[in-house]
């Protein structure tokens, strides 16, 4: 069987902000369910949008995919139900599918797994399949009764929704049929069709990311430049970025890493001739330049090298490097970084970026390795 995965986003005007665009943990929405869609069992990811800026941001950002594939959205998709987008794109793309799933970008909790789980009960047999997420909240009747009070019950969470083609041609709906239904954990009850508790969300990704982490031996070290290998200033002259200041002892700590078989990434949103001339320099060959979703791009190295984020360390400074620094092995902050990320770190570093914080986090990675994983 062919799968296709179709996320649809909204247009919004001027004066109403694009909820799409805002940053959970420092990644634009959308590009947490368009990630776990990636690394899914879907043949085909469609974006469905006339929003330029995302548009722009996915041709640029996830050209290392071959998987995605963005399309217009129509006036009337965008006013009409979720069916209405689907049956939209079926009729209007000449490849052929056996299944649809329809992925929401406003549950930022949906995982690869669950959008599998429903392509299995498809395969199965079943019509169609939706995510739901399991409440221990009581539901009263007029008599002061609780109903479901042990159990909970079930809602639909705006997840996923995966149907047959055949079923959403012949009925025009996403669930008829024989409906199988994906339970997704209680936090994944949270959804963002609004800006309400949009801080509680965004604690709870982080703290689901945490979770998640494993005691491996270290085999990557993950490091951004502005701010953790700089000071973060910049020196400009009328031509444009003239100089930047980076620490000796970082380059040294580096080479340490090397001689105990850790391998050096480097990952920054700028795209900077001095920073590819020092990167060249201290003989780096992970070099990611100009990487605005550092989650996506790190998520394909390691796809690439077959590793686990708890085998990776991370040092960042700032909100986009947030989601990695929740889910790696080993997270590290320089003593200035940014408010928003020195709760979330497992270490505070004692070294102001640019002035031997990296050199501090290869210090502590080895004595780490040693300690843990003696050969």
């Amino acid at each position: 069987m062919r799968h296709v995965g179709l996320i649809p986003l909204k247009t919004h005007s001027a004066t109403i902000p694009n909820k799409n665009r805002k940053k959970m943990l420092g990644r634009p929405l959308f590009c947490w369910i368009l990630t776990e869609a990636i690394y899914s069992k879907l043949d085909l990811v469609v974006v469905a949008t006339n929003d330029e800026w995302i548009t722009n941001f996915i041709a640029t950002h996830y050209q290392w995919t071959d998987k995605v594939k963005v399309i217009n959205r129509s006036k009337a998709s965008e006013e009409g139900s979720l069916e209405n987008a689907a049956i939209e794109f079926l009729e209007n793309t000449s490849e052929q599918f056996d299944s649809l799933s329809l992925l929401l970008a406003t549950n930022p909790f949906t995982r690869s797994k669950d959008i599998n789980k429903c392509l299995e009960a498809i395969v199965d047999g079943n019509s169609s399949a939706v995510t739901v997420a399991n409440t221990l909240n009581s539901i009263w009747n007029s008599n002061g009764e609780a109903i479901n009070d042990n159990e909970g019950f079930q809602i639909e969470n705006s997840g996923v929704f995966s149907t047959t083609v055949n079923n959403l041609k012949n009925n025009k709906s996403l669930l008829t049929g024989t409906v199988a239904t994906v339970e997704m954990p209680k936090h994944a009850t949270a959804t963002l069709s609004n800006f309400n508790d949009w801080q509680l969300a965004e604690l709870s990704l982080a703290n689901l990311l945490i979770s998640n982490k494993e005691n491996k031996k270290i085999k990557y070290l993950v490091l951004d430049v502005d701010g953790v290998f700089t000071d973060g200033g910049v020196y400009y002259d009328e031509n444009g970025e003239m100089a930047k200041r980076f620490d000796m002892r970082d380059g040294m700590g580096l080479e340490i890493m090397r001689e105990h078989n850790i391998q050096v990434v480097i990952m920054t949103s700028e795209d900077s001739k001095l920073v590819r001339k020092r990167m060249e320099k201290l003989k780096l060959k992970h070099l990611f330049l100009g990487a605005k979703d550092k989650y996506s791009l790190l998520e394909n190295f390691i796809q690439t090298q077959q590793i686990s984020r708890s085998e990776i360390a991370y040092v960042g400074d700032d909100v986009n490097d947030l989601a990695n620094l929740c889910s790696v092995g080993w997270s590290f902050a320089p003593k200035n970084a940014t408010n928003q990320v020195l709760p979330l770190v497992d270490v505070v570093l004692s070294k102001d970026s640019g002035n031997g914080a990296i050199r501090e986090a290869t210090e502590f990675l080895l004595q780490y390795n040693n300690r843990q994983f003696k050969a």
